[in-house]
């Protein structure tokens, strides 16, 4: 199961489609590339779905549950990523609050 909350307040770009994308596919678990593209028919993103064709044949359907996962792992580590660097970027600027510091040592020691 995956689970998009620690990526909802993520500032990576296109998360509000990865969340509508997610939610469609949850509701409907028997969906395939023709589904969703027809879905996402009218939405300006559309054409960057069209890729979903070209990798569906690359995927073998026994792998395409763990690749679903393994990308959705992926953008957790970006988000991860980016809130170390922001609250980096932040302690050189104007310092850290207790809560920060701690969220901060927290997210190194994930890293290692």
């Amino acid at each position: 199961q995956v689970s998009l909350e620690t990526l909802q307040a993520s500032q990576i770009p296109g998360m509000d489609v990865l969340t509508e994308l997610h939610q469609y596919c949850k509701t409907n678990p028997q969906a395939n590339t023709g589904s969703v593209l027809e879905y996402f028919r009218n939405n300006p993103v559309a054409k960057h779905f069209s890729k979903l064709l070209v990798q569906e044949q690359l995927i073998q359907p026994a792998e395409a549950q763990k690749m679903y996962v393994d990308c959705f792992t992926k953008l957790i580590h970006w988000h991860f990523e980016q809130r170390m660097d922001t609250l980096m970027g932040k302690s050189r600027i104007s310092g850290l609050s207790s809560a920060e510091k701690q969220e901060l040592n927290l997210l190194m020691q994930a890293k290692k």
